[in-house]
């Protein structure tokens, strides 16, 4: 892989600005086909030794089961692959529908913080504030 990975479904690239791995979904994706985006964005993680990921899920309406994998598995395994700060863009009426207490998430074990957005830019505002600090 060189950076840049583009499917119907999502594209994967490097933010040379930001040093992060954006991942941004185009069009709705379940299970398989999520699921392989997602291993897709961990690779370019690896690759690039990303600290920093932004998910753009904000086209997604996740099924139960996807969103479940998303939290339970991929958010550890992009937190024991170095990244520190994951920005989760969702679309607005998911987001509103986010208890405040979970907008911002921290993994149990590691470092890594996740925090959610309605906004792409904010999510890469974020995500560039930890490049700073």
């Amino acid at each position: 892989m060189s950076g840049f990975f583009d499917s119907k479904h999502v594209m994967i690239h490097w933010d040379e600005g930001a040093e992060a791995v954006t991942i941004q979904w185009k069009r709705p994706a379940q299970y398989d086909v999520f699921r392989k985006g997602l291993e897709t964005g961990l690779a370019q993680v690896g690759e690039h030794k990303a600290s920093r990921v932004v998910a753009d899920h904000s086209l997604l309406n996740l099924q139960d089961e996807d969103e479940a994998h998303f939290l339970r598995q991929w958010v550890p395994q992009a937190g024991r692959a170095g990244v520190g700060r994951l920005a989760v863009v969702v679309a607005r009426q998911r987001y509103v529908q986010i208890p405040k207490s979970r907008l911002t998430l921290r993994l149990k074990s590691g470092g890594l913080t996740m925090h959610y957005f309605m906004n792409l830019d904010e999510a890469q505002i974020w995500v560039k504030a930890a490049k700073a600090a």
